[in-house]
């Protein structure tokens, strides 16, 4: 995108071009340079595929009970309460998954591969 920007001098390609290029760029960098050490840290990208995907569906269920189901007090609330409701429920969720699904269906996927 970037190069083909630059010859039909389309600044919506460049940008595009660009943006890739820049995190990919950081990406490279940032894996090279720092190495992860937080513990915390280190444990969300060991669930963050369960993560990925559980959020959604918590989000949406918590969106859909807000929008029929929920008594009006429960809608009130400042959006960061139903952030932090949504990424710590997801985080839970994704643990329980990645530990009782997850992590034995690798291992015993590389019992087979032995």
């Amino acid at each position: 995108a970037f190069i083909q920007g630059n010859i039909n001098q389309d600044a919506h390609l460049i940008r595009l071009g660009s943006s890739y290029i820049f995190g990919l760029s950081v990406f490279i960098f940032g894996n090279m340079v720092f190495k992860i050490k937080n513990r915390f840290m280190v444990w969300t990208g060991t669930i963050s595929y369960s993560l990925y995907l559980v959020h959604p569906v918590i989000f949406y269920s918590l969106f859909w009970y807000l929008k029929n189901k929920a008594p009006y007090w429960l809608m009130t609330f400042h959006l960061s309460v139903y952030i932090v409701f949504t990424m710590v429920f997801s985080m839970v969720l994704s643990a329980i998954i990645y530990y009782l699904v997850e992590k034995p269906a690798i291992d015993y996927a590389h019992k087979l591969t032995r």
